[in-house]
């Protein structure tokens, strides 16, 4: 019976170390799986924010694509309407040049008519002669001079006119290049500025 109750004892002792092995063992695998858990958690949370930083981006280069169709679309636009400026511009500048040529024809021709209404100005402040003529060596008689002079002078009324009209129209076509030109600058500089 000693023996037995012995043995019992040293089984005891035994199952008891095993037991607190086992224990130790179960504890350590314990702390393992939830370091583990604690892991795949971070791990979770790392993988979700990663996903939420792409869709961001996605969403950020889909914006880009779309902003840069439509910064194509107006630099295509912008290059349109810098071409049609110039040609614009080009065409007034004729207009302008063919309006200068005419103020200088006009301004010859009024002064071509000026220079002969002062000769007739000169020939009608000379002394009278006791004998008029009734009739002008070109067979003009002096009624029909004032007439011819009184039309030159509407003539010259007319082309002055014409000739302030033309000046006018010039300084307008020259206020359209500037502003036009101004435009196209702006346009030029909205355009760089896209391409940039």
């Amino acid at each position: 019976r000693v023996s037995d109750l012995q043995l019992a004892a040293e089984l005891g002792k035994t199952l008891l170390e095993r037991n607190k092995e086992l224990e130790a063992a179960l504890k350590s695998h314990q702390n393992i799986i939830d370091d583990q858990a604690q892991e795949i958690e971070y791990l979770t949370k790392q993988t979700a924010a990663l996903r939420e930083v792409n869709d961001s981006r996605l969403r950020i280069y889909e914006q880009l694509e779309v902003s840069i169709q439509d910064l194509e679309r107006a630099n295509q636009r912008l290059a349109l309407e810098n071409s049609t400026d110039k040609k614009h511009i080009k065409n007034l500048c004729v207009n302008i040049d063919t309006l200068e040529s005419k103020c200088e024809e006009l301004q010859g021709v009024v002064q071509d008519l000026s220079s002969q209404l002062g000769v007739k100005d000169k020939r009608s402040n000379l002394p009278k002669s006791p004998i008029t003529p009734t009739v002008q060596k070109n067979g003009s008689s002096p009624q029909e001079v004032n007439t011819i002079g009184t039309a030159q002078e509407e003539e010259v009324k007319s082309l002055l006119v014409q000739l302030q009209d033309l000046r006018a129209q010039r300084s307008r076509e020259q206020s359209k290049v500037t502003a036009l030109e101004d435009q196209l600058t702006a346009t030029i500089q909205v355009t760089t500025t896209l391409v940039e």
